[in-house]
């Protein structure tokens, strides 16, 4: 191990912003380089030990990550980040969350690192979109999915796998595990999963605040017709898996 861990990495993006901001140079490629040494350590230094008592029940290995960034005062605007302060600005601003902590929600689970520089709050969190599972007694992939027998594509299911199954009475631990076990793996970049391009904002005819969707002729296979997918690159993996992440 090199000594790097989850948390030095986090806590480095908020520096490395801030230099970005300062040379003007904020945008979503930008942004791409900004979370590659994050990506590395999701993906190729670490995992998630998850124990009850002294025993190891299964170790969680992320496979795809997406990341989400939204600056509240700045130039680049993510509109499907769910922690963030409301359109109607009437409503009052949200706090960042703690750096390296879950955000639990309907679409799966982040880790943070929120913040706020010279420019204002910044959100930005990275989804664990794809994963594998290791049995923690006898190190056996535990989870398949349908393609990849050693991944599951679904984000939703790593709520099972943190804490199904497990005696309530001998506690359930959660912990990042710093690890690093294939530093100079390959590292697909691509576009995030089911992610559309949003446009403009204004008050529906309820006086509710709506963002509305770029539209397009041409549909994607995984977004309802007419939505425009988003081009952020701002999707990682360890492998191909286009349903997931879409190549650039």
């Amino acid at each position: 191990m090199d000594g790097r861990t989850l948390r030095n990495e986090l806590t480095k993006f908020k520096s490395s912003l801030m230099e970005v901001h300062a040379a003007g140079e904020n945008n979503p490629n930008k942004m791409s380089e900004l979370f590659v040494p994050i990506a590395r350590k999701l993906l190729f230094g670490g995992y998630f030990e998850v124990s009850s008592g002294d025993k190891v029940v299964r170790r969680i290995f992320p496979y795809t990550v997406e990341f989400y960034y939204h600056e509240e005062e700045g130039q680049v605007k993510d509109y499907i980040v769910y922690h963030r302060n409301s359109d109607n600005p009437s409503k009052d601003p949200i706090e960042p969350f703690q750096i390296n902590t879950f955000h639990t929600h309907l679409s799966g689970i982040d880790v943070t690192f929120e913040g706020k520089d010279e420019k204002g709050v910044f959100r930005a969190s990275a989804l664990i979109r794809a994963y594998q599972v290791i049995n923690g007694e006898t190190g056996i992939p535990s989870i398949s999915g349908e393609d990849q027998p050693e991944m599951n594509p679904h984000s939703t299911y790593l709520y099972n796998d943190l804490f199904m199954g497990i005696d309530i009475e001998n506690g359930i631990q959660v912990k990042w595990k710093n690890h690093e076990w294939a530093q100079e793996g390959h590292l697909y970049n691509g576009y995030r999963f089911n992610v559309c391009e949003y446009d403009e904002i204004k008050p529906s005819k309820k006086g509710e605040w709506v963002r509305h969707v770029k539209k397009t002729k041409k549909n994607h296979p995984k977004l309802t017709p007419e939505e425009m997918q988003d081009k952020k690159p701002w999707a990682f993996s360890r492998g191909v898996f286009t349903d997931l992440c879409e190549l650039k």
